[in-house]
């Protein structure tokens, strides 16, 4: 009988609770995936990297800030006839998340922003909403609201 037991409890974590882990562990590379790219893609939109933004965001990409809501094409003409191509910004996350839906996943975090050395920094809000395409994570919606000024 404690033989009978005993297989019947692998069996249980073998079926239910090791497919949980791995959906853990996968969850975790996606989110740390996310992660990677949105620090990538941040940096290539302080530095005026054209391309790689393209590249990162989906072909419907909205942003919403204090000045108001942009969509890819004006943010793109935006970057391009900036005075000053590399803003030199920096952003210092206090607090981030990811959760995942699928091929989708919410990004939120509390974060320092800081453009150039002279300016200071600003506590921001942040909401991303990336998108699964064709087996690559792109970001479909971006909203920031600043708090306040550090």
């Amino acid at each position: 009988m404690r033989i009978g037991l005993g297989v019947a409890l692998l069996l249980f974590v073998s079926l239910v609770v090791a497919p949980s882990f791995e959906k853990g562990k996968a969850a975790d590379k996606e989110s740390e995936t996310i992660v990677r790219l949105e620090r990538e893609w941040l940096s290539a939109y302080g530095r005026g990297d054209l391309a790689t933004v393209d590249r990162m965001e989906t072909a419907t990409y909205t942003a919403i800030d204090e000045t108001g809501q942009s969509t890819k094409a004006e943010q793109l003409k935006s970057i391009e006839q900036r005075a000053k191509r590399d803003l030199g910004v920096t952003y210092t996350y206090q607090r981030q998340d990811v959760r995942l839906f699928g091929n989708v996943a919410l990004l939120t975090g509390l974060c320092a922003v800081k453009i150039g050395a002279n300016e200071p920094a600003e506590q921001a809000l942040v909401t991303e909403i990336w998108v699964k395409q064709d087996g690559t994570w792109k970001v479909e919606h971006l909203q920031e609201g600043t708090l306040k000024r550090l």
